[in-house]
């Protein structure tokens, strides 16, 4: 079962924890969230999720901290091996409209 994950698109439900994440100065609070929603979404522990998705424990928790700048092919593995597939949007920060 695939479906899209929009990794960097603001994540509704959690705006308290991505301004939480903000606030502790997070390079990437929108992602970190994302991934550890997935993670989540699955019931994997991260040393679980972590060979799951053939990556170190020590990178999951990097990449949910939002402590590590995590590149595009690490995050379309990640979403492979969640069974997901990897969408990146641009939108517009005050009305997050859809740019193509």
């Amino acid at each position: 079962m695939t479906s899209h994950y929009e990794a960097l698109q603001p994540i509704g439900p959690d705006n308290e924890q991505l301004d939480q994440l903000t606030r502790h100065h997070v390079d990437n609070p929108e992602v970190a969230l994302a991934v550890r929603h997935l993670r989540q979404e699955t019931a994997l522990s991260q040393h679980k999720f972590a060979k799951l998705v053939g990556k170190p424990q020590s990178t999951i928790a990097r990449i949910e901290a939002g402590s590590m700048n995590v590149s595009v092919k690490v995050l379309r593995d990640i979403a492979t091996a969640a069974g997901k597939d990897l969408s990146v949007k641009f939108v517009n920060p005050a009305t997050n409209d859809e740019h193509l």
